[in-house]
């Protein structure tokens, strides 16, 4: 640590305003006002850090440049520190989008601007504009994909923060979270020791899990307000539950379930929800989050409510009378990128449906995935024709056999009105809906198209580019060197969504023609479920603890934007340091604890949700079909544990279930159940200490 006299002299400016001792001697007022600014630095947390900066700041005889600079101080270190106890002190402030983490400085602050003082470099509080600043910096890129997606932008406003990061860390050395943006992680140690009883899969995974009920209840208790906002606003607080999937769905946790309900009804209680949708005009992407991230979530946890299930057959209502239309080939399709719940924007540059679009009618996918709802079945099915014909063709440039990711209408043309089919140009924020684009929101369209029809024609766009893929694997070629819009080109990018899809497909019909894809693509879940092997499974389980094994802070004070809850690893840190810190896979934990297989959000196949909390409990799904469910479960608490399941996959009939002791094969309960609807509850109970299987077959 600096002493007060280094510290005085390397960061001296600040201080001419007081009466200097010969030799750099230091008054009382300099000594304390040194040691008050050295304290705030090294603090590990903001709140404390503010006070010590208020401390500072009603110290007498300060001058009034001195004072003025640290006012601007302190009230930054407020807004960082205390932003919800300040949006909430405001009366009147409830009634629009809280954007309390980060509205102090997002889109006033860049290289060229600052919003702090502007105090020279060898003023004492500089260190702490520094750190600041420098955060400031990190957190605008990993929030804006115009910066993160520019390799000469990210790296300016890198190279920058950290110079001014390693001028904070200097001054204040026993700051962790200074170190930790330079590369020095902070362990994040498992509150529960390894339990020797338990197999090591269910200790590892525990871990994880415990450590995102963490994450989870510290969003709710530290920034969730009144109305279910989480302060990064309505449009991002809406996107958290995605990452929440296997506390939120697979588990029935109270207080997760209660924040989620609260941000749901909260958002539609909003005045520009108030007919269903909102009444903001802009792209897709932004227009359907407020409404499907908020109800697909409830769908899932309360899905006997009828006031969600009204809310998706509203955009139901909205896509058949408003946002599409027959085109010039006689397909339906939706006639715009921009639109809201009473307007389709006419811009002919903006004119093209895409593969986003199955965003604004996502509850109602799930609804029909659940029901046998047979308008809304006609209305998408006839959807889909137009994609499924878009793909066949050749056109504009686009091979035959890829899934475009715009179609223009009225014409239905491949792409937009651009001269590159790949990149329409239908939008300000062009990498939105540059090839591939969500094309992983498609295909899990399609394939809840062939799952409801039964006509494998909407299975055929998944089936060609799987084609194109595995031709694109066995050739080897660098992608690095493929022209834009190829083939080829596309199929380099197909990883990114193919693998999951096609083990959904998997799956559902026991198909095996792309097993090969799947052991080279697929996650470790898929690849246990298709070779047998434990060792990919295993391996992404210890992947996904390691990926919360440091940083806690980054996954919670540090962030800023709340749809990039865990993004500071990927989006920052992992640019510059070896080897890198593996990014927390959401995806894969809810598999194991489920048996869905890929994306969860379009078209899931989990098979379960556990009616108890999401701590002191392991658990590996290891067979989920229609007529059979099999389950590992291991209960670490110290005493009895009453639990139950709810299961979604299984078909009507007479079943068998039967709970008993992995080794010995002692039996707990064997009894015959019926199931006569979509969705059928069992209670039962777990000893601690014992590794259970618990087995549904139909009889």
């Amino acid at each position: 640590m600096l002493s007060r006299r280094h510290f005085s002299q390397r960061f001296s400016y600040g201080l001419i305003g007081f009466p200097f001792i010969r030799s750099w001697g230091l008054s009382p007022l300099q000594d304390s006002y040194l040691a008050l600014i050295q304290k705030a630095g090294n603090a590990q947390t903001e709140r404390v850090r503010f006070l010590f900066l208020e401390k500072a700041l009603e110290l007498p005889g300060l001058t009034s440049e001195v004072q003025a600079n640290l006012r601007e101080v302190v009230n930054l270190v407020d807004s960082w520190a205390n932003g919800k106890k300040n949006y909430e002190s405001r009366p009147g402030e409830g009634s629009r989008a809280a954007r309390y983490l980060h509205n102090f400085f997002n889109w006033t602050i860049d290289l060229n601007t600052w919003v702090m003082p502007k105090v020279s470099e060898e003023d004492p509080l500089f260190p702490l504009v520094a750190w600041y600043r420098g955060r400031m910096l990190i957190q605008m890129v990993i929030q804006h994909g115009s910066l993160q997606s520019n390799p000469t932008k990210r790296t300016a406003y890198f190279e920058e923060a950290q110079r001014l990061l390693r001028i904070a860390h200097e001054a204040f050395p026993q700051n962790e979270r200074m170190g930790m943006y330079l590369g020095e992680p902070i362990p994040w140690r498992a509150e529960h020791k390894f339990d020797p009883s338990a197999p090591e899969w269910a200790n590892i995974q525990r871990e994880t899990l415990e450590k995102l009920t963490e994450i989870l209840h510290w969003w709710i208790d530290e920034r969730q307000l009144l109305d279910g906002q989480y302060g990064g606003g309505w449009g991002d607080d809406v996107e958290m539950w995605r990452d929440w999937l296997p506390i939120l769905v697979a588990f029935k946790d109270p207080k997760v379930v209660a924040a989620q309900e609260r941000l749901s009804s909260g958002l539609f209680a909003q005045p520009h929800m108030k007919d269903g949708y909102t009444h903001i005009m802009t792209d897709v992407e932004h227009t359907a989050e407020d409404s499907a991230d908020t109800c697909t979530a409830m769908m899932h946890v309360d899905p006997d409510n009828q006031v969600w299930k009204q809310r998706a057959l509203r955009l139901v209502e909205l896509m058949r009378t408003q946002w599409t239309g027959i085109n010039e080939r006689g397909f339906l399709q939706f006639k715009s990128t921009y639109f809201n719940v009473s307007a389709v924007d006419p811009d002919p540059r903006k004119a093209c449906d895409t593969v986003y679009h199955p965003r604004a009618i996502q509850p109602a996918l799930l609804y029909w995935q659940r029901t046998d709802d047979e308008s809304v079945g006609r209305l998408i099915l006839r959807w889909m024709d137009l994609w499924v014909d878009a793909t066949t063709r050749e056109e504009n440039g686009k091979p035959a056999g890829i899934i475009p990711s715009a179609i223009h209408w009225p014409d239905g043309q491949v792409g937009g009105t651009t001269a590159h089919w790949w990149r329409p140009g239908n939008h300000t924020s062009d990498p939105l809906y540059v090839w591939p684009s969500a094309m992983r929101m498609m295909v899990n369209t399609l394939l809840l198209c062939y799952y409801k029809s039964g006509k494998k024609t909407y299975v055929q766009p998944i089936d060609s580019m799987a084609r194109i893929y595995r031709k694109f694997l066995k050739d080897g070629q660098d992608s690095k060197l493929l022209k834009e819009g190829s083939e080829a080109w596309c199929a380099s990018k197909m990883d990114t969504f193919l693998p999951d899809v096609l083990a959904k497909y998997r799956k559902l019909t026991g198909d095996t023609q792309y097993d090969d894809l799947l052991e080279q693509a697929g996650n470790g879940f898929v690849k246990w479920s298709v070779t047998g092997s434990t060792k990919p499974l295993f391996q992404q389980m210890r992947i996904n603890q390691q990926s919360l094994a440091h940083n806690r802070s980054g996954f919670m004070e540090e962030v800023r934007w709340t749809d990039r809850v865990f993004s500071f690893h990927k989006s920052y840190l992992n640019y510059f340091i070896e080897p890198p810190i593996p990014v927390f896979d959401s995806d894969f934990l809810f598999s194991t604890l489920t048996g869905n297989v890929g994306n969860a959000l379009y078209f899931p196949t989990n098979a379960v949700r556990w009616q108890t909390p999401s701590t002191a409990i392991a658990i590996w799904v290891k067979e989920a079909t229609t007529t059979r469910f099999m389950a590992e479960l291991y209960h670490f608490g110290d005493s009895k544990r009453h639990m139950g399941a709810e299961f979604f996959l299984l078909a009507e009939g007479t079943y068998t279930l039967v709970l008993q002791e992995k080794e010995p094969k002692n039996i707990s309960m064997s009894k015959p159940i019926q199931i006569e609807k979509a969705r059928k509850k069992v209670e039962f109970m777990l000893e601690p200490g014992k590794l259970y299987v618990l087995a549904l077959s139909q009889v």
